[in-house]
């Protein structure tokens, strides 16, 4: 099976360390400095078999879905420093009125905006947005023309499992096979107040392109193959550890 091709195509120039990548060539800290056994159930780090359940005693570490989140996909950069300095403003009665927000990044390496804010009317009934009315909606601005092969879209979300610590992207799909003009990304704070800099190499979005396909819903109130059922309970109870790695789960590559 051929390999699909996504092309990411910069606007202006981009430092490399900054370029697109797959993000699982970089797995997050929580996860590398997590133990894949011990640490809980008053048990020391180290491989043991629990007496109660006779599995191991594995951590989230050991979880294949969480892994699979943290490797799917490619994930965006941010290519400079951006200060930013957030006040909220509340009317008497304690409820919010509004926001000031101040953005700053040298310039040189792009003429335009590295953030922008919409006007908080845009998004007012967001769940997100919602929790500080008033407050502009931001948006990172992106340097990237984002292309997929005919029939591919792309998926851009906040990093899964893997928050960047100053704020979060709301998720969207683009067309990116028909729609090749650059991808920006609005994005919201969860404080009320904030003075900090975003470093340059602060994750914006998880990237991940699919293909568009009909989809139609059936449900089975009750299943109409027991038997399969029954095998594939007996595969996932034969067996004490890595089942579902072993027997289950299939390769995803990006590269």
């Amino acid at each position: 099976m051929s390999d699909k091709l996504i092309k990411f195509i910069a606007e202006r120039p981009v430092l490399k360390e900054f370029w697109p990548r797959p993000i699982g060539s970089e797995m997050p800290e929580w996860w590398k400095s997590m133990p894949a056994y011990g640490g809980f159930r008053n048990t020391d780090p180290g491989k043991k078999i629990l007496g109660q359940d006779g599995d191991y005693n594995s951590t989230i570490k050991r979880c294949v879905p969480i892994a699979d989140s943290l490797s799917l996909g490619y994930v965006l950069l941010t290519d400079q420093d951006i200060y930013m300095k957030l006040n909220t403003q509340k009317n008497e009665d304690g409820t919010i009125r509004g926001s000031n927000f101040e953005v700053v990044w040298k310039g040189g390496v792009t003429e335009g905006k590295q953030v922008e804010g919409h006007p908080f009317g845009q998004a007012k009934e967001h769940p997100l947005a919602k929790l500080y009315p008033g407050r502009d909606v931001f948006k990172m601005i992106s340097p990237w023309h984002i292309i997929t092969p005919p029939g591919y879209s792309t998926l851009f979300m906040p990093p899964m499992n893997n928050p960047n610590g100053f704020f979060e992207a709301l998720p969207g799909v683009v067309d990116t096979d028909t729609y090749t003009n650059i991808v920006n990304f609005p994005f919201v704070i969860n404080e009320m107040e904030m003075e900090t800099i975003i470093p340059a190499g602060t994750p914006i979005v998880q990237v991940f392109p699919f293909k568009r396909e009909s989809w139609k819903l059936e449900t089975q109130p009750e299943p109409e193959d027991l038997s399969f059922l029954d095998i594939q309970r007996r595969k996932f109870r034969t067996h004490i550890s890595s089942v579902y790695r072993k027997y289950f789960w299939q390769r995803k590559e990006f590269k």
